[in-house]
C-alpha cells in the first residue's frame, strides 16, 4: 500500500468522521469494550483445562461456563449498538458529502456539464459518496479494533509462550510484503472502475429515457447494440479487478491458513518439552483465533484503503474541475452587456460569427431565427453559462464578464430558459414564485385541483413553461429579464396572456427574448437576426 494511499484515507477520515464528536467517541468506547470483551474466554479455557477439569470440580466448571455465557452475550450487546453508532457515522458523512459534491456540481462550467449526461454526474455526486462512506467508517474502525486485537491480544500471547510469540511476528512480515506486491495494481483498477461505471451510467439512462420510442419503434436489439460496448468496458474492468484482488487474498489465505497450524505443530513440540500446558496451547489457539482473524483482514483493510484512496482521487479531480465563481466582485446595477465580435463553436461547428451589439437596460430586444440559428447559445453566452470561442462579453461598456463573479452576475438576471428544466416537484418550484400574484396565477393555471407534490416531469409541455416564466417574472431586484422561447407550447390564448405578464413585469428592466419568428407583436423591440449556420443540428 502507498504512503499517499494511507495519507488521503486518513485526511478524509479526519475530514468526515471526527467531526461528529460525540458520536465518533460513542463508537470508540463500543469498539475497545467490545474487542475488550473477546479476550477473557481463552484464558477461562485455559483454567478449566489446566485446573478444574483435573480437579473434577463441577460447581466451579457451572460457575466458569456461566461466566463465558455473560461475556457473549454482552459481546452480543456491544456489537448490536456498534453497528447503530457505525450506520449513524455513515449517514452523517455520506450527507456532508453529497451537500459538498452538489454544491460542486452547480459550481462547473457549463460547457462540462452539457459534455456529460446527468446519470454521469449521478453517479459522481450521489453513487461515489456512498462507497466512501462505507469505507471511511467499517475500514476505518475496522483498522482500529484489529489493532487492538492484535495488541493486547499479543500481550497475552507473551504471557503464555514468547517463542509461540516471536514465531507469528516473523510470519506477519510475509503480509507487508505482499502489500507492496499488489498494492499499486489494485489501486489502479480501482480508479478504472469508477470511471467506467459512470461511463456506462451515463449510457444506460439516456437509454432508459427513450422506453417511448424503443417501444413504438421497436428497437430494443439496436438500443442493446448502443449499450454493448459500455457494459463490456464496465464488466471487464470489474472482472479484472475482482482477479487481481482475488489473486492478493488468495496468496494472502495460504499465508493465513498456515498460520495456526505451524502455531499448533510448534506448541505441540513446547508441550513434550514442558515449557507450555495443555490448556496453554489451547488458549494460545483461541487467542491465535483472534489474532489471525484481524490479520487475515489487514489484506482486506489495505485493499479497501486503496480502493477508497482511488475514488477520492476521483472526487479531488472532480472538485477541482469546478468554477469556483472567481472574479472581482460586482455591485450595483448592469446597465448593459456588450457583445463585442463574438464567435461560438461547438461540436466540431460555428454556430455564431462575429457579432457585436449591446443590449441596455429598460430597452426591449427580440432575438429572432429558425431552430439551429444559435439563439439559444447566444442566450448561454449573454447569461456567462459559455465563454465565447472568440470575442469578448462586457458588463457597463467596460468590465469583461469573464473577469466579474459569476455569482455576483447571476445576482443581476433574470432567466427562463428552453426547453424548462426545473426543480422535482410542483410544490418545490411554487415555492421559488416570491410574488404574490403570480404564484396565484400559477395556483390557478397549473396547480388546479391537483395535489402540490406531483412531479414536475408530469406536467404538461404548456404548463412546464408556464411555471418557468412565472419563476422568472417573480425575481426582484433584477437588472434583465432573459427569456428562451418564452411562448413555446402555449396556445393563443395563454400567449397573449402571458404576454402581458411579460410586458407588465420587465418594466423597468432589460428585456432579451429569443424566438424562431416574430409570433406575437413586437412593437418597440430591437430585432436582432439569426440564420442558421450549416451543418448545424442543434439550437
Amino acid at each position: 500500500m502507498h504512503q499517499s494511499d494511507l495519507k488521503l484515507f486518513i485526511r478524509y477520515f479526519k475530514r468526515y468522521t471526527l467531526f461528529q464528536g460525540s458520536l465518533f467517541a460513542l463508537s470508540l468506547f463500543l469498539l475497545l469494550l467490545g474487542t475488550a470483551l473477546q479476550l477473557p474466554v481463552p484464558l477461562i479455557f485455559k483454567e478449566i483445562i489446566d485446573r478444574i477439569i483435573p480437579a473434577k470440580d463441577l460447581p466451579l466448571l457451572g460457575i466458569y461456563s456461566l461466566l463465558i455465557l455473560v461475556v457473549v452475550i454482552l459481546r452480543e450487546f456491544t456489537l448490536y449498538f456498534s453497528k447503530l453508532v457505525d450506520q449513524k457515522l455513515r449517514n452523517g458523512i455520506y450527507k456532508k458529502m453529497v451537500d459538498e459534491l452538489l454544491y460542486v456540481y452547480y459550481q462547473l462550467p457549463f460547457k462540462k456539464v452539457k459534455e456529460k449526461d446527468s446519470g454521469y454526474f449521478y453517479s459522481r455526486v450521489f453513487n461515489e459518496p456512498a462507497e466512501i462512506e462505507e469505507s471511511l467508517t467499517s475500514t476505518a474502525t475496522f483498522a482500529i479494533k484489529v489493532f487492538l486485537i492484535f495488541f493486547f491480544g499479543l500481550i497475552v500471547c507473551l504471557r503464555l509462550s514468547w517463542k509461540l510469540t516471536l514465531f507469528v511476528l516473523f510470519l506477519s512480515t510475509g503480509f507487508y510484503f505482499l502489500n507492496l506486491l499488489f498494492g499499486k495494481k489494485i489501486r489502479d483498477y480501482s480508479l478504472k472502475f469508477q470511471e467506467f461505471k459512470a461511463r456506462f451510467g451515463e449510457i444506460a439512462l439516456e437509454v432508459l429515457k427513450g422506453f417511448k420510442i424503443v417501444n413504438l419503434m421497436q428497437v430494443v436489439v439496436p438500443v442493446k447494440k448502443i449499450l454493448s460496448p459500455a457494459l463490456n468496458d464496465y464488466l471487464g474492468i470489474r472482472l479484472k479487478r475482482v482477479e487481481v484482488s482475488g489473486i492478493y487474498s488468495g496468496v494472502y489465505g495460504v499465508l493465513s491458513d498456515f498460520l495456526p497450524v505451524g502455531v499448533f505443530l510448534f506448541g505441540s513440540i513446547e508441550i513434550v518439552r514442558g515449557n507450555l500446558t495443555v490448556g496453554g496451547l489451547v488458549a494460545f489457539m483461541e487467542l491465535m483465533r483472534y489474532i489471525s482473524s484481524p490479520m487475515d483482514s489487514i489484506s482486506e483493510i489495505f485493499i479497501e484503503i486503496q480502493t477508497t484512496a482511488g475514488v477520492i482521487e476521483r472526487i479531488e479531480e472532480f472538485k477541482a474541475t469546478a468554477d469556483r465563481n472567481g472574479g472581482v466582485s460586482f455591485e450595483g446595477s448592469i446597465n448593459a452587456i456588450s457583445l463585442e465580435n463574438v464567435a461560438v463553436d461547438f461540436g466540431g461547428n460555428r454556430f455564431i460569427e462575429g457579432l457585436s451589439y449591446e443590449f441596455v437596460k429598460g430597452k426591449k430586444y427580440a432575438i429572432l431565427g429558425p431552430n439551429g440559428s444559435g439563439k439559444s447559445t447566444l442566450i448561454e453566452i449573454i447569461t456567462g453559462l459559455i465563454n465565447p470561442s472568440e470575442g469578448t462579453v462586457k458588463l457597463n461598456s467596460t468590465l469583461p464578464l469573464e473577469k466579474v463573479s459569476k455569482k455576483d452576475y447571476f445576482k443581476r438576471l433574470s432567466v427562463s430558459f428552453y426547453p424548462p428544466l426545473l426543480l422535482p416537484t410542483l410544490k418545490d418550484n411554487l415555492a421559488l414564485i416570491s410574488d404574490g400574484k403570480l404564484r396565484e396565477v400559477a395556483k390557478k393555471d397549473i396547480l388546479k385541483e391537483r395535489e402540490d407534490d406531483v412531479k414536475f416531469s408530469q406536467l404538461s409541455a404548456g404548463e412546464k413553461q408556464k411555471l418557468s416564466l412565472l419563476i422568472a417574472l417573480s425575481r426582484e431586484n433584477c437588472d434583465f429579464l432573459i427569456l428562451d422561447e418564452p411562448l413555446a407550447n402555449l396556445d393563443d390564448v395563454s400567449k397573449e396572456y402571458y404576454w402581458t405578464l411579460i410586458e407588465n413585469y420587465s418594466r423597468g428592466k432589460g428585456l432579451i427574448v429569443a424566438l424562431p419568428s416574430a409570433e406575437i407583436d413586437l412593437s418597440g423591440f430591437e430585432k436582432m437576426f439569426l440564420e442558421k449556420v450549416e451543418h448545424n443540428s442543434s439550437t
